[in-house]
């Protein structure tokens, strides 16, 4: 089953946007502005996303991803990332408000 999965997976191009990712999370340890991290962001984003669709390995009739497009969604891939993220945010809030913190003050 893993040769079958590494046979479908640009594994070249897949490991490039790793490196870059790891390589920015290393330099996010030091201190930095806030217009600096949002730079780090957008590139870990863009590092991530030029890949996501070498990550789809199976059905890609259905599940093809050519850009993040979260509002409205307009394929099958961007409505199931919006879906996961809300799942995602409904438990971050959850825990913080287990412990008492209110998520919507700032």
């Amino acid at each position: 089953m893993f040769l079958v999965f590494m046979s479908k997976l640009n594994t070249d191009e897949v490991r490039r946007a790793s490196k870059r990712i790891s390589g920015s999370l290393k330099r996010l340890q030091s201190d930095l502005s806030l217009n600096s991290l949002r730079g780090f962001e957008g590139d870990v984003a863009h590092s991530y996303f030029h890949v996501f669709d070498h990550l789809i390995i199976s059905q890609k009739k259905d599940f093809i991803f050519q850009e993040r497009n979260p509002r409205p969604p307009l394929d099958n891939v961007n409505c199931l990332l919006s879906f996961l993220y809300t799942l995602v945010m409904h438990d971050v809030l959850s825990a913080l408000e287990s412990v008492g913190l209110v998520p919507a003050l700032s």
